[in-house]
């Protein structure tokens, strides 16, 4: 990647950026039949240090995100865009991530995070591709609160109705009542990237759950 950027705001206000209906990313299938150089490919560069989304003209594999498209075109001049620049100050959104976990003889525990960062509608469609079907994943992998303890109060313990996964069930803004009600847990882009880390590879041995 190139040390100059097109900036956030001048790629969102200046190059006409186009997503889905619902303001996501496409997919392969959507673009690919597309005019080459309407579409750029969004990453994550991978690295602690740097947690920007960049937009990358063409497509690209390597810590690929998904892609997006534009009304004007790129050249091969055309440098990579800061897409959506991280920032550590809290802006004052907040959102909730909802999960649960369901043993084996569907007995449940709610739980709930109230988060900070304003949401680019893209971080659910993210995290629920890094789950596994039903949107499960491992708590103990990304850092998430377990909360199986919730079902050992009334069971004396784990049984064999436990197992190593929990339930991602949606990422939504958080309401007047949950921002006074609920401690704040950490930043969305943190979580989203938690979870893009494990590249959908969950390993079931890092929860206690695990027989």
């Amino acid at each position: 990647m190139s040390d100059k950027y097109i900036s956030e705001d001048e790629f969102w206000d200046d190059w006409g950026v186009i997503q889905t209906s619902d303001g996501g990313m496409f997919d392969f299938e959507d673009v690919k039949d597309q005019p080459l150089e309407h579409v750029w490919t969004i990453v994550d560069t991978g690295a602690y240090e740097d947690e920007n989304w960049y937009a990358m003209p063409g497509f690209h594999i390597v810590n690929k995100l998904g892609y997006i498209m534009t009304r004007r075109e790129w050249n091969s001049d055309t440098p990579d865009a800061i897409y959506f620049r991280h920032e550590d100050e809290d802006d004052g959104e907040r959102q909730v991530f909802i999960y649960q976990y369901r043993d084996a003889s569907n007995y449940k525990a709610g739980g709930m995070l109230l988060l900070y960062g304003a949401s680019r509608d893209v971080e659910e469609d993210l995290i629920r591709e890094c789950c596994d079907a039903d949107g499960c994943f491992v708590a103990e992998q990304v850092g998430v609160p377990a909360l199986c303890d919730q079902l050992f109060t009334f069971g004396g313990g784990p049984t064999n109705d436990d197992h190593a996964f929990h339930e991602f069930q949606c990422l939504r803004p958080a309401t007047t009542e949950e921002i006074a009600s609920l401690p704040l847990w950490g930043g969305l882009r943190d979580l989203t990237r938690r979870f893009l880390r494990t590249e959908g590879q969950w390993d079931c041995s890092l929860s206690p759950n695990c027989f």
